[in-house]
Order: C-alpha cells, then sequence, then structure tokens
C-alpha cells in the first residue's frame, strides 16, 4: 500500500515555509541548548536538579542525554544553514537524521512503557506531542525539499510589468503589443 506524504506550502498555516523551518529550527537550537545546560550542571554539580531529559524522563544516562543534545544543536545548525541557503542536500541530511530520531524516540517510549508503568500517563503524553511535532516537522522538511527541487535553477521574472507596460518576452528579444500611433 502506498501512502504518499501531504506537500504543504506554509507553516503553521500563516508563515511561509523556508521562514517558518527556520524558526523551527532556533527553536530547537534553544530547547537543546536549555537542555546542555541542565545536564551539565548536573553532571558537574553533582546534584539532583529537575532536568529536561531527551525523551522527557530519564531513561538514558545524563552523559548521553548531554551528548543527544550536542548532536541535535549540530543537525539543528544544519537545518538553518540549509533553509537560509536553500541547500537541498543539508536539508536532506537533516531529514534523514529526524527520521531516525523519530524512529528511535518510539523504541524508547516502548520499552519505557513497559519497564516503568508507573510513569505511563505523563510519559505517554509528553512522548506522543513529541512524536507529533517531529512528523510535522518531517513533513515541513520534506515539502521545502521537495520544492527546492521542482523550482531548481528557475527565476521568475516580473510578469505584472510585462501586462502594465505591453511587452511580450520571446527568448531575447522583446516586442511591443501595440502599433505605434502615427498622427
Amino acid at each position: 500500500m502506498y501512502c504518499e506524504l501531504p506537500k504543504l506550502t506554509r507553516c503553521c498555516f500563516c508563515m511561509p515555509l523556508r521562514r517558518g523551518l527556520l524558526i523551527f529550527g532556533y527553536l530547537n537550537i534553544l530547547y537543546s541548548a536549555i537542555g546542555v545546560i541542565v545536564y551539565s550542571a548536573r553532571i558537574h554539580l553533582d546534584e539532583q536538579i529537575v532536568s529536561i531529559a531527551y525523551d522527557d524522563i530519564d531513561v538514558l544516562d545524563v552523559y548521553m542525554n548531554d551528548a543527544l543534545y550536542c548532536i541535535d544543536i549540530a543537525f539543528n545548525l544544519v537545518l538553518i544553514y540549509g533553509a537560509h541557503r536553500q541547500i537541498v542536500r543539508c536539508l536532506k541530511i537533516f531529514y534523514y537524521y529526524t527520521l531516525a530520531t523519530s524512529l528511535a524516540m518510539v523504541i524508547l517510549a516502548i520499552y519505557f512503557i513497559y519497564s516503568r508503568p508507573y510513569y505511563i500517563t505523563e510519559y505517554v503524553t509528553l512522548s506522543f506531542t513529541r512524536c507529533c511535532l517531529y512528523i510535522y516537522l518531517i513533513i515541513l522538511v520534506r515539502s521545502l525539499i521537495e520544492k527546492l527541487e521542482n523550482t531548481s535553477g528557475l527565476t521568475y521574472e516580473n510578469q505584472l510589468q510585462e501586462i502594465v507596460a505591453g511587452e511580450i518576452k520571446d527568448g531575447n528579444a522583446v516586442y511591443p503589443s501595440l502599433p505605434a500611433e502615427t498622427d
């Protein structure tokens, strides 16, 4: 059975696609930077600080969570660079990273549900929300990749000016649309 992902032209139904992806990237970097700060403080101060875990509750070791946040920052920088410069290769790298991360998140969620059933309501809610955000981000990145691949190298001329000026462009030549009036 073949299932086609939707092609979005706007992010959150209000912003252009590229600008929305840039905002997602910057917010992800901010979220990951906060995670690095919290886990680094937890490592160096050796205190029990209320933490923001990569999977929302401590499933992995503190060092592993810190490393995952650093990797997340690096890949979000790839997303921002690729979206700013409209580089399809960078966007594809982030796309595959997000697919792998969401698959790992689902596997960790299943493991966590069976290993610690007493946290199940909080974890399922947080995990489901994060999975929905990742799926939306995957669809946004895929839509931008398809948009850039379909319009690569094409530039659009100002067609409104041609209508107002009455000119029709054919290759390199410009022909007036109306003959000049003679009195």
